[in-house]
């Protein structure tokens, strides 16, 4: 029987990709409506804003608990690129500082 573990690598980044396309699919919603020229109310404004962070905390799960084979590289700017993304939301604070191995 597979470790408790293992099964939390492997069922986290399913769950994240499971929540990661309904949530595209919003964030790609609002940006068509902008793309039409329309200009987003407020209650746009908030919706695209709550899309971004959902998609930002997906990564930072993704990458904090997901299961990762040997030959994957998870880079500097990858991680730093999550990092601005919850930080923009200001309810979560990710601190990373690469170093050299």
């Amino acid at each position: 029987m597979t470790e408790k573990s293992d099964m939390t690598a492997l069922v986290a980044p399913r769950m994240c990709h499971d929540l990661a396309s309904p949530t595209g699919a919003i964030g790609n919603g609002v940006e068509l409506v902008e793309l039409t020229g329309k200009t987003l109310h407020q209650e746009g404004e908030w919706v695209k804003a709550s899309v971004n962070a959902a998609g930002a905390k997906l990564k930072l799960f993704r990458i904090a608990f997901g299961q990762f084979n040997a030959e994957e590289i998870l880079n500097a700017a990858r991680i730093s690129a999550v990092q601005t993304a919850c930080n923009i939301t200001g309810r979560i604070h990710v601190d990373f500082a690469p170093s050299k191995c």
